[in-house]
């Protein structure tokens, strides 16, 4: 039996979200309704070792131990995490700030394509970056943002 990873994206922006966490999901329309399109739902016990230590055959380095379901989590994702039941488990959530600082640190490969998707959702939802200076001054729009943050969790 394989293990299956549940992602969502979740933003906030004090101009539209009064600094709340907002559902950065998205979604299809089809005859029966709409449809949350999976964000980062390939089974990659790599990445799932990374996250939360699941699956972690390889002993590689995990970025935390699953810190549970995020009390402020959008109703939406409540919603769905709820509807799992008893086979949700290890639920966590991370910044992509901190998605980022740990792989300066350890270059895992699946990581960085996670990051990469999570920088791609931000544009597309507009979340406003951290702006900061370079020593020479010019300016950089720098990527750490603690406005944009994915939660999940797994079944098997």
């Amino acid at each position: 039996m394989g293990c299956d990873i549940h992602m969502h994206v979740e933003y906030k922006d004090d101009r539209r979200t009064g600094g709340v966490w907002a559902n950065g999901n998205f979604y299809s329309k089809d005859e029966d309704g709409y449809h949350l399109v999976e964000f980062h739902s390939n089974r990659n016990y790599e990445l799932f070792a990374i996250l939360a230590d699941v699956r972690n055959y390889d002993y590689v380095k995990c970025i935390a131990y699953p810190k549970g379901f995020p009390v402020d989590a959008t109703e939406d994702v409540a919603f769905d995490y709820i509807r799992w039941g008893i086979d949700a488990h290890s639920a966590s959530y991370f910044t992509l700030k901190e998605l980022i600082d740990f792989y300066e640190e350890n270059k895992y490969e699946e990581l960085r394509k996670l990051i990469v998707d999570l920088k791609q959702r931000a544009d597309d939802l507009n979340v406003i970056w951290d702006f900061q200076w370079k020593p020479d001054g010019s300016g950089i729009g720098y990527e750490k943002s603690d406005n944009i943050r994915i939660v999940f969790w797994f079944d098997n």
